[in-house]
């Protein structure tokens, strides 16, 4: 299995082209679930980690998420 931090963390040197790809591999790592009550908000995180409504909160600010295909991604 990859290891999702690793690839998170490869985002930090790409761009354009390459950095769209690298999202597309996260996203289609079929780790992130839908958060209940949001549109088009996926997490890989549970409920129960303490800073979870304000990833959430993070999430729809404009620069601190990752977009794929219209869907938030934390």
């Amino acid at each position: 299995m990859t290891d999702i931090a690793a690839e998170l963390a490869k985002l930090h040197g790409m761009s354009g082209a390459e950095f769209s790809r690298q999202v597309e591999l996260i996203a289609n790592m079929h780790i992130f679930h839908a958060v209940d009550g949001e549109t088009n908000v996926f997490t890989a995180i549970s409920e129960q980690t303490p800073d979870y409504q304000n990833q959430i909160r993070a999430a729809h600010m404009p620069d601190n998420s990752v977009r794929t295909s219209g869907n938030i991604l934390f």
